[in-house]
């Protein structure tokens, strides 16, 4: 205890120093420390990340102590951080010159090359800090491995997060980063493998814990993602993504009401998510407590306006219970905010037929089939549109041009020979029906007859059903 007090207070000293610099070098004052002085300011503004501060020390030490190489390194770590990596290779290498075998140098260059993509000299420095280095091995692996992770490389990353590991099996940093590097490549079981022994050396990690939640959710093993949020939220029940992940889990078993309770314990922290508002929405959904669901979507709503997700599932709450007026004006509002998503148009083409409005829901079905043409709903609902008014003739002009996107969709052939047998169309209607039963004759009952009930009395359609149904079809 004695010596993490005294620890502390020269930590303390040292800050109070560092920053006295600063405001002596910006008054001009006469100033001198040693090498090793300068070297703790500037070290302390690194573990700030304060460069410009630190990097401002180091210029000023080097014109005192020129010949001072450890200064000289410094400095081209803290260039390098600042992205001038040119430069910081270009003193990394003059300083090797007097300090050959420093592999802090070789890793700094190689790291820098790395960055430049140009793997194959990195490589040559980065094996040049074995030689420069024989203890502490399994450091200088997790060092080079962190820098290939750094560029993305996550599989170069993880030879040497394994090497330091078989180095040193409990290098924590390189079990973390070999975890995570798994995670990126979506390699899950690995990863899992990695937390699991991470946890097994430091088991109150909370964000070991949390990350192998999220690691066990995309393998699909809910019941183990659900116990490791658990345990996050036991280190820290204040771990907001852990709440957050733990509800939309038990959403997703269907345990709405312990998911409403995690939700709400989640606004207890972020009390202005209007996202989780919306998910607490989608769980009254489900249990069709409509009244609470439309409540919590415009709670999200007062919090974001511009939230069309909720702005939208407010609407077809309005739709299931019949207030259609009051459902187009959320749509409205939906379409507003984003106009590009053709859901939001295929519904209020919907409500505009319900409201008898013609030209406002033929503009919603055509606007919808300009964002999505090669989605089959958006074409048979602007086909039962034009039906719906007696206009069968455009119903099979609309799917006709479907065809330009959508050539094998059965259920627009089934739909096309419909209404083309319908409006008295009758190759039309037999070419389509004929093409459909070819691809998937199984959907005809589903789609053909409890669709259109009224093609059961056509005598033509019937027989090319038997036809297709008594055809031996050779192996």
């Amino acid at each position: 205890m004695e010596q993490e007090a005294n620890n502390n207070q020269r930590s303390g000293s040292c800050a109070k120093e560092a920053h006295a610099l600063i405001r002596r070098l910006n008054q001009g004052d006469a100033i001198y420390y040693d090498v090793d002085q300068y070297e703790n300011f500037i070290d302390y503004f690194i573990q700030k990340n304060e460069l410009s501060n630190s990097l401002r020390i180091v210029e000023f030490a080097n014109r005192q102590h020129d010949g001072a190489i450890p200064l000289w390194i410094k400095k081209s770590q803290i260039i390098f951080n600042l992205g001038q990596i040119d430069e910081a290779i270009s003193l990394a290498k003059h300083c090797m010159k007097f300090e050959p075998s420093n592999a802090e140098l070789y890793y700094l260059v190689g790291t820098g090359y790395l960055n430049k993509n140009d793997g194959e000299r990195a490589k040559k420095y980065f094996d040049h800090t074995f030689h420069c280095e024989s203890e502490h091995l399994d450091e200088i692996l997790f060092n080079i491995g962190y820098a290939y992770e750094q560029v993305l490389d996550y599989h170069n990353a993880i030879e040497f997060f394994r090497g330091a590991i078989r180095n040193n099996p409990k290098n924590t940093n390189a079990i973390y980063d070999l975890a995570y590097s798994y995670d990126k490549i979506g390699n899950y079981k690995k990863a899992i493998w990695a937390y699991n022994h991470y946890l097994e050396l430091d088991p109150y990690n909370t964000s070991v814990w949390f990350n192998l939640g999220i690691a066990l959710n995309h393998t699909n093993n809910q019941d183990k993602a659900l116990e490791a949020y658990e345990y996050t939220l036991a280190i820290n029940d204040k771990h907001t993504a852990a709440l957050f992940n733990k509800a939309n889990i038990l959403a997703n078993q269907y345990l709405y009401d312990e998911a409403i309770k995690a939700y709400n314990e989640y606004l207890e922290l972020d009390p202005e998510s209007d996202e989780a508002y919306c998910y607490i929405a989608d769980c009254y959904f489900n249990k069709r407590e409509y009244g609470e669901a439309l409540n919590s979507y415009k709670q999200a709503i007062k919090i974001n306006g511009t939230n069309d997700s909720a702005w939208y599932g407010g609407a077809l709450i309005l739709l299931l219970t019949e207030d259609y007026d009051q459902c187009m004006s959320f749509l409205k509002q939906t379409v507003k905010i984003n106009a590009d998503i053709s859901d939001y148009w295929i519904s209020i083409g919907k409500v505009s037929l319900i409201l008898n409005q013609y030209e406002e829901a033929e503009y919603a079905f055509e606007k919808a089939i300009s964002l999505s043409p090669e989605e089959s709903e958006v074409w048979t609902e602007m086909a039962s549109f034009y039906h719906h008014y007696d206009q069968t003739a455009m119903a099979v002009d609309t799917l006709n041009r479907s065809k330009a996107f959508l050539s094998n969709d059965v259920e627009i052939l089934y739909a096309l020979s419909a209404y083309a047998y319908l409006d008295h169309q009758l190759n039309t209607g037999y070419q389509s029906l004929k093409k459909a039963l070819s691809i998937d004759s199984d959907s005809a009952e589903t789609l053909l007859f409890e669709a259109f009930p009224e093609l059961e009395k056509i005598t033509e359609v019937k027989d090319l059903l038997h036809k297709q149904k008594t055809t031996v079809k050779l192996p």
